[in-house]
């Protein structure tokens, strides 16, 4: 989240208003995934 709040394009598009949510989910290897959800 750090990285993505850092990153001017990401936190632009973090405060959208269709902005629903952001989540992460880790693989079994231990790898990180995000995703970040904006609708309409």
């Amino acid at each position: 989240m750090a990285q993505w709040r850092a990153s001017p394009q990401h936190a632009s598009n973090m405060r959208l208003p269709g902005c629903k949510g952001v989540a992460y989910a880790v693989s079994r290897s231990g790898r990180y995934y995000w995703a970040m959800e904006i609708a309409q």
